[in-house]
């Protein structure tokens, strides 16, 4: 007869702790143009790109190709994730709220987000 799978084990409950954040001082700040989201089904992997050649060297004609180059790929648990897209979606009503961020800039990035799910 049929076997049951295996059952997975129950993860442990979540301890509340104390984060203390250090300074970022000789962290280099980089340019990340792209950006890809995976599901595992446990984590989400979040891998950031800069683009190669940099588009946006003033006085040069902007090329028709460019690479998307990883800078870094990140773990992060769903409830993780979750604080991190409720973070940006503050952050992008405050901008809005003080005019930096038009309806229109977030409908284009919809519209490009859109795009790159399709290709």
């Amino acid at each position: 007869m049929g076997s049951n799978p295996p059952e997975k084990p129950a993860r442990p409950a979540a301890l509340p702790f104390k984060v203390s954040f250090r300074s970022p001082k000789e962290l280099p700040i980089l340019y990340a143009q792209q950006f890809t989201v995976n599901f595992t089904g446990n984590e989400f992997y979040v891998t950031v790109y800069r683009a190669a050649p940099d588009p946006w060297n003033a006085g040069e004609t902007p090329s028709a190709e460019i690479d998307a180059v990883p800078l870094a790929r990140f773990a992060l648990s769903p409830l993780t994730w979750l604080a991190l897209v409720e973070s940006f979606s503050d952050q992008i009503r405050k901008l809005q709220a003080e005019g930096h961020i038009s309806a229109e800039q977030v409908a284009a990035a919809k519209k490009a987000i859109g795009a790159a799910q399709e290709g």
